[in-house]
């Protein structure tokens, strides 16, 4: 009886010690796994570059809880662009120099400008906002999870055709991300018997002068403005001069700086604006319960674009490049925080769902 008692008392302490080691967190050792991350944390674009910054340490630090990849700890290390081009070519030369195999980039400009630096370093891209059509031509290691974002300015057009107005005008500045949308707007604005009554430029998002453009706007008598530009300071000159018609901007809303720019979310009452699909449950609750605050813009493909890098990393066995890539092309409806994810052939995400959104009593909601 007591031999029995016995070996039943080491065969507790043994699967004891089994489920011990097996349910304890796993601890990532040996060399770390480096991320460059290239973001935008100042200047005008500050605002997207924290969603971004916060989302991929996020990721990370999930990741490494969890053993991090092949092992190995991941190693974020982020520079500041200053929301330009230029100097996303000195912050990505910065990364690659401290070792940075796998690069974060932003939007279009600074993404198509840094694509040029891939190939030569033996580096893979991933641009988590970059929303130009094609801009996966920009270098074969370079890979894209935020959707082309023409599909929004169709949408949006289809929401002014839909509601019955008539009379467009256009309100822009140009740039890589901008030229692509406006063209796209025009074209589908054509197509669905839009008329174009004022079509209003300005030289620079940032410091140009709205006054004159807003007020020509106004004498052409429009139904509807489509604001494509990175700027709110046209819908505040709207208001100013009492030009209450309808208005449509061609990006998500909710970002501080535009919102800053145009006089408060009191100044967008009514606004439509097209994003993609939201941000799951799971995620946005992990994001606030991390940094108290909703997550914003782009913090979703942010925090897919560290999570699928990451897999196809471990799925490939290897940081090797080449293998790396091979994996993310096989990438087919992952679940992601900014919903379902696949990769076409050319190193882009798939179109996915377009919501049209509205500013409604102070609330960001779905327009009727």
């Amino acid at each position: 009886m007591n031999n029995k008692w016995l070996i039943a008392a080491v065969i507790i302490v043994v699967l004891g010690g089994i489920w011990y080691f097996a349910a304890r967190p796993k601890v990532a050792s040996g060399e770390p796994i480096k991320i460059g991350a290239d973001f935008s944390l100042s200047s005008f674009g500050a605002g997207w570059g924290e969603n971004d910054r916060d989302a991929a340490m996020l990721a990370v630090k999930e990741i490494n809880a969890k053993g991090g990849v092949l092992g190995r700890p991941l190693q974020l290390n982020i520079q500041d662009n200053q929301s330009t081009a230029k100097d996303a070519v000195s912050a990505a030369q910065n990364l690659i120099a401290g070792g940075a195999k796998f690069l974060l980039t932003g939007w279009t400009d600074q993404t198509l400008a840094v694509a040029p630096l891939l190939v030569p370093n033996n580096v893979l891209g991933i641009t988590i906002s970059a929303g130009s059509n094609n801009v996966t031509d920009g270098s074969p290691n370079l890979f894209r999870v935020w959707p082309a974002d023409a599909g929004q300015a169709t949408a949006i057009a289809e929401y002014i055709h839909d509601k019955g107005y008539k009379r467009v005008a256009i309100f822009h500045n140009p740039g890589f991300y901008e030229d692509d949308l406006y063209a796209r707007f025009k074209q589908d604005a054509a197509r669905l018997g839009l008329t174009l009554v004022a079509d209003q430029a300005i030289p620079d998002a940032q410091t140009s002068d709205v006054r004159t453009p807003m007020a020509k706007i106004k004498e052409a008598n429009p139904d509807v403005i489509y604001f494509n530009t990175i700027t709110g300071l046209g819908i505040r000159e709207a208001r100013r001069i009492g030009l209450n018609v309808a208005m449509a901007w061609f990006n998500d809303a909710t970002d501080e700086t535009f919102t800053n720019k145009a006089g408060g979310v009191a100044a967008l009452e009514g606004l439509v604006y097209p994003v993609h699909g939201p941000s799951t449950p799971g995620f946005v609750d992990a994001f606030k319960k991390e940094y108290n605050r909703e997550p914003g813009t782009s913090a979703n493909t942010t925090y897919d674009g560290v999570m699928l890098l990451a897999q196809a990393i471990e799925r490939a066995g290897s940081t090797d490049i080449t293998k790396v890539s091979a994996e993310l092309l096989k990438v087919k409806d992952y679940q992601g925080a900014s919903g379902t994810i696949t990769i076409n052939d050319k190193r882009d995400r798939a179109m996915g769902e377009v919501i049209i959104m509205q500013v409604k009593n102070g609330q960001y909601v779905k327009a009727e």
